[in-house]
C-alpha cells in the first residue's frame, strides 16, 4: 500500500493568478547572468532565456528546427532535438555563448526523434516512429544505431549502459500497448540490446537515483492510470523491486534530492517519495509539461498552451508550492527546459 496526499491546489492557484509577473524582454541576446534557464518553444520553434538573478526574460533568442522536443546542455553548448513535424527531423548543436550553430544532423524522414542523453562524448537520441536509438559523437557524427523497442521516448545512462523507455504505442491504430525498458550496451561490434523488461502501459520516462531505476508508465489516459516501476540496477541486470501507483496520467519525470517529480498535462505536478510511497499532487492549471531544478534548489515548470498565454512556473521543490510565474509569450508552446551555467 502507499500513502497518497491530494493537495487542494487552491492556495497555489491563487498565487499563480494573482502573483504573475511579466518582466520586460531584454535586447541583449547573450545575457551576462551566470545562470540561464533555457526554454524551448515547441510551436514557435525558438528558444528563450529566463535570467534568475535579474528576473529578466529574453524571448526568441534564435530559431530551432521543426517541432523541438528536447534539450541537453553541456557546458556552453546545447543540443536540441527537433521532432520534424512540418519539416525535417534533426538534432542541432548550438554554441550558447556565441549564439551560433556548430553542428547539425538530419534523421531519415518520419523518424520523430524524441529524447536525448549523454555519456561523456557520446550523445544518444531516441526516434519514436522508427524504434531506433542513435549514438553520436560531440559534433553529431553518427557512430552507431540500434533498434530498441516499440516507440521509444526518454532515456538515461549509467555506467556505460543506456536505459530506454519504450512506450509500446501503436501508430497503426493509436492504441497504448505494453511498455518496456530496453537495456542497451556497447560491445566490440557496437550497440546491442542486452535485455528488455516489462514496465507497465505507455512507459514514457526513466530515471536513476543511486543503484535504483525508476520507470514511469503513464497509462492509457483512461482506466489505466500512472504507475512508477522500481528496479535494482545490478551487475546481472535489472531486478523489479516494487511499484508505486501515482494516479492520473503523468508523462514526464525528473529526479531531485531523492524524490521524483512528475508533470501531467491536466493534473499538474506531483512529488513522489520513493521510500515512503507518498504522492502529493498540486494543480497548476492545464499544460504542465517539463520540469528542472537548478543549482540553487529552485524548480521550474513549463506550462504549455497552443493558443493562449504560456508560463514558466517557479516553484519550491521541497514544499511543492509555486512561488512565481513568468509570462513567456502567447501560443509559444513552451516545453523542454535546460539550465545553462556559463563557463568562462
Amino acid at each position: 500500500m502507499y500513502k497518497k496526499v491530494m493537495a487542494t491546489g487552491i492556495m497555489l492557484l491563487a498565487l499563480f493568478i494573482g502573483g504573475c509577473t511579466q518582466p520586460a524582454p531584454s535586447d541583449n541576446p547573450v545575457p551576462q547572468s551566470e545562470e540561464v534557464v533555457v526554454v524551448v518553444n515547441n510551436l514557435s520553434e525558438t528558444y528563450s532565456y529566463y535570467l534568475p538573478e535579474s528576473h529578466d526574460i529574453v524571448l526568441d533568442i534564435d530559431t530551432t528546427g521543426s517541432a523541438p522536443n528536447d534539450i541537453l546542455i553541456d557546458g556552453n553548448y546545447a543540443y536540441i532535438v527537433n521532432s520534424g513535424f512540418g519539416g525535417s527531423p534533426s538534432i542541432m548543436k548550438i554554441d550558447l555563448e556565441r549564439d551560433s550553430l556548430i553542428a547539425y544532423y538530419v534523421f531519415p524522414d518520419g523518424s520523430d526523434p524524441y529524447g536525448i542523453a549523454e555519456d561523456g562524448d557520446n550523445i544518444y537520441v531516441t526516434c519514436m516512429k522508427t524504434d531506433m536509438l542513435y549514438q553520436f559523437g560531440p559534433y553529431l557524427r553518427v557512430q552507431d544505431s540500434v533498434r530498441v523497442g516499440k516507440s521509444p521516448e526518454w532515456l538515461t545512462v549509467k555506467d556505460g549502459k543506456i536505459f530506454v523507455a519504450c512506450t509500446g504505442y501503436n501508430f497503426s491504430d493509436y492504441t497504448f500497448g505494453e511498455g518496456n525498458i530496453a537495456v542497451v550496451s556497447r560491445g566490440p561490434q557496437g550497440l546491442y540490446v542486452e535485455d528488455s523488461l516489462y514496465a507497465g502501459i505507455n512507459t514514457q520516462d526513466v530515471d536513476i537515483i543511486g543503484d535504483t531505476l525508476y520507470a514511469l508508465a503513464t497509462g492509457n489516459y483512461g482506466d489505466v492510470t500512472g504507475k512508477i516501476y522500481i528496479y535494482l540496477v545490478s551487475d546481472t541486470g535489472l531486478i523489479l523491486r516494487d511499484s508505486i501507483g501515482v494516479g492520473n496520467s503523468p508523462g514526464y519525470m525528473y529526479s531531485y534530492n531523492g524524490c521524483l517529480y512528475l508533470a501531467d498535462w491536466s493534473a499538474g505536478v506531483a512529488k513522489v517519495n520513493p521510500e515512503s510511497h507518498e504522492v502529493i499532487w498540486q494543480n497548476v492549471g492545464e499544460g504542465a509539461s517539463r520540469i528542472v531544478v537548478d543549482y540553487n534548489h529552485i524548480g521550474y515548470l513549463t506550462r504549455f498552451n497552443s493558443t493562449s498565454d504560456n508560463y514558466l512556473l517557479i516553484f519550491d521543490p521541497d514544499r511543492l508550492v509555486v512561488t512565481d510565474s513568468v509570462f513567456m509569450g502567447t501560443a509559444k508552446g513552451v516545453q523542454a527546459l535546460g539550465i545553462w551555467l556559463r563557463i568562462h
